[in-house]
């Protein structure tokens, strides 16, 4: 990455206000259906606002936020894909937290090559 080219410097300064990414993914049914549960008490116990639903090709995807500094920043993002990859049946949990911002992290999420990553380019915050 060079320091002088505009697209390195917004990837810099989008990773540099991160403070953790985890991303799961299954295609075991005993473990998918833990992912399922887990992500559900999970959703119940935070302040996780949904942020947007597509159900694309079979793909069921959700994406919740925890607010940030304005609209176009939150302090969470969690995804939850259920569907499948070829013929196997799959689950993805992404979660993504610091200071994001939603125009930059689709840029990050197809970097990781994260399944729904080219969801989030439609992602706007609600008002």
């Amino acid at each position: 990455l060079s320091e002088n080219n505009p697209e390195a410097k917004e990837y810099m300064k989008l990773i540099e206000n991160l403070d953790r990414i985890q991303i799961y993914k299954s295609s075991n049914a005993k473990i998918m259906t833990q992912m399922a549960t887990d992500v559900k008490s999970y959703l119940q116990k935070g302040s996780l606002e949904e942020l947007m639903r597509v159900n694309d090709n079979g793909q069921n995807i959700k994406f919740y936020s925890l607010p940030g500094k304005n609209d176009n920043y939150v302090k969470e993002l969690f995804m939850y894909l259920e569907g499948s990859e070829g013929d196997k049946p799959m689950a993805v949990i992404l979660s993504i937290t610091g200071e994001i911002d939603l125009s930059q992290l689709s840029k990050l999420t197809s970097d990781l090559k994260v399944p729904g990553a080219e969801e989030l380019k439609k992602a706007n915050k609600k008002s």
